[in-house]
């Protein structure tokens, strides 16, 4: 559109009578916005048609009524190019927006429109509807920008659209196959009464003979021996059944289609023998002779319909990689033997089919295209190892051997033995370990481990003491006992032997490595092991602190306290009693050197407060400077229980005994003390030290410390120490 030309067709004058009117139009409040003017009319509307070109001009009532004749808004619409602009008279600015998007005084939101009878009928003339009025107006703009809006769209799903016209119709059996193969949940509905003899296959569609059915019972139909759920009818319900992956291979130019359906069936209460089934197509993987693949996916597109999108990320899990989804169905089998002469000649994908029922052919032949190796398994009738590659993900250890049997780490005989008890990766591992042992294992005793999901590698600590068989008979035995599981009790026999190896016991002599009370012995092993790093701990803590005794020796008879009848306050002899104390309390004493440093430069003490009725039992820990103030007092996992107040209470008591006791050196190491933790405080917050874990997570470690302490006053100078 001729902008200039538009501009000489859109600048018209408000008529005497529109101005009249408007002087005429008092604003009132609105019946539910008060504080909003309104007009009986308060925009007026004028057209002019000029061939395919229409002008509709906005006059507001506001504007009019301060003398305003021209129009604050002309709206200009191409019906021929399908197109439309609007001219803003006030800023003198073209503009893009429809008419809903441009700004209009408050009063024309809120009142009436004015358009006259020639006017109204050039509209419905020109736009061809009913009203002639402005909506019509925004409305043919809407239809313009949603038309452009399309023809944009079109511009990318065309060339997808060429190649979804290629795709061929389903199979002419194709709803038989869904009913009868696809959907693997097949019931015999009958009714509930004694002595029931009949019922309904939903699979043969026909009335069957059943003896003792159960709601929700499997079984099998006596008829056509497919898998079963027995329902009874009036405790069904709406009836549907599970989802599942449905996939249909068609021929498309040199190269195939894979088309994946998610198929349900449903079974409307009352009616069981009238079956419908739900069958959605998603997804479409377009490939050529080469294997080269375009991802198509059924979604929404651009947030406004569904139709055919390509998928074009980055990545998609038709590239095979460890993160993939895999989504096992069953395959449509009469259009595979002719795609077999051609595309899928090289894949072995129909040999594994005929092995298998279901597999999500996509994965497969992504695997193939990263690791050709699962074509020559597949075709050797291995089917369910490559089936457990793919599904895994997981790649297989191949030598570099003409022969498949070598290439797998294995021979000829052992391949056989693969291929006649359809084993898979577990079952590939056992032989390795076989050939590797140079004994052979009886397939019976192979099936035995590998139904436990027990792999060579979880026996290999004991393989050079024990002969299979034996371990075998061993962990049959210790079940027997324990009542564990065949996998916690390898994992319990081999903690077990690495403790023993390590506190030195003969690991060589049958008694030990074969130990009768297992569980036992391995508790032991537990306390024995755990005695021998603390005396390690301490033993390293001692050579690095070595003042920490001869500290606790000087000062033991000015801080210990027995004479309550509740609590107590004991002075440990040295680092072992410390550090005994942090792992049974699951505390940062045991492990924090700090606190033996703080020991020997006398900053401050590890105490332990304790129960008077039990002495022997860890209650609280406590931090002490020289003066008596405790800056820290924690039970198990650093927390604080519900006797607290008891506890200071105590405290305080205990506090005012050791004052009589304390000598000036310990005054003035109280003075020292406190000036040092009010340093460290001030630096924690400098540094907004913040608790990682526990029931303190996230606060400021200098608040709670600070919210911890028990200040003392000092015996000699009266201040707080």
């Amino acid at each position: 559109m001729k902008r200039k030309k538009l501009l000489e067709m859109g600048t018209m004058e408000a008529t005497d009578e529109a101005m009249q009117s408007a002087a005429m139009d008092v604003p009132r409040n609105h019946k539910f916005y008060l504080e909003k003017d309104v007009y009986e009319h308060g925009t007026h509307v004028c057209v002019r048609v000029e061939g395919d070109l229409m002008a509709v001009s906005l006059f507001y009532t506001e504007n009019m009524r301060l003398g305003a004749r021209k129009p604050a808004f002309t709206i200009f619409i191409d019906r021929a190019k399908e197109e439309f602009l609007t001219y803003d008279f006030q800023h003198e600015k073209w503009r893009e927006a429809a008419l809903d998007r441009i700004d209009q005084p408050a009063s024309a939101f809120y009142s009436g429109i004015h358009i006259p009878g020639p006017d109204r009928g050039e509209i419905r003339g020109f736009l061809n509807v009913e009203d002639g009025e402005l909506g019509d107006v925004r409305n043919y703009q809407h239809q313009i920008r949603r038309n452009q809006l399309l023809e944009r769209h079109r511009r990318e799903t065309d060339p997808w659209d060429r190649i979804m016209e290629d795709v061929p119709p389903c199979p002419k059996d194709w709803e038989h196959w869904i009913a009868k193969s696809a959907i693997t949940s097949h019931f015999i509905f009958y009714r509930y009464r004694k002595h029931v003899k009949e019922g309904y296959c939903s699979w043969c569609e026909k009335q069957v003979p059943i003896t003792a059915p159960r709601h929700n019972k499997e079984g099998r139909c006596p008829r056509c021996r497919h898998k079963i759920l027995y329902k009874a009818i009036g405790r069904a319900g709406n009836l549907w059944t599970e989802k599942e992956n449905a996939y249909l291979l068609q021929p498309l130019g040199d190269g195939m289609v894979i088309r994946e359906f998610r198929v349900c069936a449903h079974y409307e209460k009352g009616d069981y023998k009238k079956q419908e089934y739900e069958v959605s197509e998603i997804r479409r993987v377009i490939l050529d002779e080469k294997l080269q693949a375009q991802v198509f996916y059924y979604g929404l597109y651009k947030q406004q319909y569904h139709r055919w999108i390509q998928y074009t990320g980055k990545w998609s899990y038709q590239q095979f990689s460890p993160y993939y989804f895999y989504f096992d169905g069953r395959v449509y089998r009469r259009t595979l033997p002719s795609l077999n002469r051609k595309v899928l000649k090289t894949t072995g994908l129909y040999e594994i089919l005929k092995e298998i029922e279901t597999i999500d052919p996509e994965i497969y032949l992504a695997y193939r295209k990263q690791y050709p190796y699962i074509e020559q398994i597949a075709k050797a009738g291995l089917g369910k190892l490559a089936h457990e590659l793919i599904r895994t993900g997981a790649v297989l250890e191949m030598r570099d051997e003409r022969e498949l049997g070598k290439a797998l780490g294995i021979d000829g005989q052992r391949l056989n033995r693969l291929r006649e008890n359809k084993g898979g990766r577990r079952y590939l591992e056992w032989l390795r370990f076989e050939k590797m042992q140079e004994k052979n294992i009886p397939d019976q005793l192979l099936q035995w481990f590998i139904e436990r999901e027990i792999s060579p590698l979880e026996v290999a600590f004991i393989t050079e003491k024990m002969h299979i068989q034996q371990i075998q008979n061993y962990l049959i035995r210790q079940n027997r006992v324990t009542g564990k599981d065949y996998k916690y009790l390898l994992t319990t026999w081999r903690d077990y032997l690495s403790m023993a190896e390590l506190l030195g016991f003969d690991t060589g002599d049958a008694i030990v490595f074969r130990t009768r009370k297992l569980l036992q012995r391995h508790q032991e092993m537990v306390k024995l092991t755990e005695k021998k790093n603390l005396e390690n701990q301490v033993k390293d803590l001692e050579a690095k602190f070595p003042d920490v005794k001869s500290v606790y020796q000087e000062i033991r008879s000015k801080y210990e306290y027995l004479e309550d009848d509740e609590y107590a306050v004991l002075v440990p002899s040295g680092i072992w009693e410390i550090v005994d104390e942090g792992r049974s309390q699951h505390h940062c004493v045991a492990s924090e050197e700090r606190y033996y440093d703080r020991i020997s430069r006398q900053e401050s003490y590890i105490f332990f407060l304790r129960k008077k009725k039990d002495m022997a039992k860890h209650y609280y820990t406590l931090e002490v400077e020289p003066g008596g103030t405790v800056r820290q007092k924690r039970t198990e996992y650093d927390r604080q229980k519900k006797d607290m107040k008891d506890i200071e209470k105590f405290l305080k008591q205990w506090q005012d005994v050791i004052h009589k006791r304390l000598s000036e050196k310990d005054c003035t190491l109280a003075v020292n003390s406190k000036e040092k933790r009010n340093q460290d405080l001030a630096e924690m917050r400098k540094n907004r030290v913040v608790i990682r874990g526990g029931d303190y997570a996230g606060k400021m470690l200098a608040d709670v410390l600070q919210k911890d302490l028990l200040e003392t006053q000092n015996p000699q100078t009266g201040n707080a120490a």
